[in-house]
């Protein structure tokens, strides 16, 4: 636009609104509002993927959303048939969001109705990855107050990259056990999906594996199944790695038919034993 264009419409008399003619969007029904805040906030290829980070005002763990280093294809774990999801990238996949989300969540800033009725909606129907540990432990108290909106959370490895991790240093430490209690809160869990190596820190073998993951996730576990009305509801939660024999280097009992089920009967024992 030249300079001369924009002087003229510089002089141009601003046009009065009247009142009438502004738009209320609470006075849309229910179902269009929710249709908007799902348009707004839910990601239906991409995992919504954080970091930890150090609060430059107090020094506390906080988190920060990441977006995808190069563009590809859809990386939600619970896309059905994908096969490469999120929770197998590597983290030089990711980059730091330049933009708030990449989502439209600053309409949780409009005013307290709009935000309780469009939290639920991105809590729920996003699905939330994280590379390590400390990230997803970062995240748990981070969030915490929003735990039992959230449906679905990826993890990728037990440690975060040490190179690239920007959280407290205490948090840089954080084992897998330290999630659980946290977890707890996350009463409608629908899907925990967890690649091999997490899987492998816990045994080599599947029955070691399952003893192991009961020790430390029973606070979960107890609270799922009384949420859920079910002692075997961990079950239909956790989600295992596929089925291949691609990731031999993490174990065989992770990704073999055989291991995994020996891995389910052996944890369900445990949850409503005979």
């Amino acid at each position: 636009m030249g300079k001369q264009k924009k002087a003229e419409l510089k002089k141009r008399p601003l046009v009065p609104v009247s009142n009438g003619s502004i738009f209320s969007f609470l006075e849309l029904p229910a179902e269009i509002r929710n249709m908007i805040y799902h348009h707004l906030l839910v990601d239906h290829a991409y995992t919504i993927r954080f970091q930890a980070t150090v609060s430059s005002r107090d020094g506390r763990s906080i988190v920060t959303r990441l977006s995808r280093a190069r563009p590809r294809g859809p990386d939600r774990d619970d896309i059905p048939g994908q096969t490469k999801g999120s929770i197998t990238l590597a983290s030089n996949s990711y980059k730091p969001c330049i933009s708030n989300f990449d989502l439209g969540i600053n309409i949780f800033l409009a005013n307290q109705q709009i935000n309780a009725e469009s939290s639920p909606i991105f809590y729920s129907a996003n699905m939330f990855n994280f590379e390590g540990v400390p990230d997803l432990y970062a995240f748990l108290c981070h969030f915490q107050h929003r735990l039992p909106l959230i449906s679905k959370l990826g993890l990728s490895s037990v440690t975060s990259n040490r190179n690239k991790f920007h959280g407290a240093l205490y948090v840089q430490n954080m084992r897998l056990y330290s999630v659980f209690p946290l977890l707890a809160s996350a009463v409608n869990l629908e899907a925990l999906y967890m690649h091999a190596p997490v899987w492998q820190s816990l045994g080599g073998r599947a029955d070691i594996a399952s003893r192991s993951f009961f020790q430390m996730g029973w606070t979960w576990m107890h609270a799922c199944a009384l949420a859920k009305g079910n002692k075997l509801a961990a079950l239909d939660v956790v989600k295992l790695p596929d089925i291949t024999s691609e990731l031999d280097q993490y174990g065989k009992w992770q990704v073999e038919k055989a291991g995994q089920a020996l891995f389910r009967r052996e944890l369900a024992g445990y949850l409503a034993p005979t």
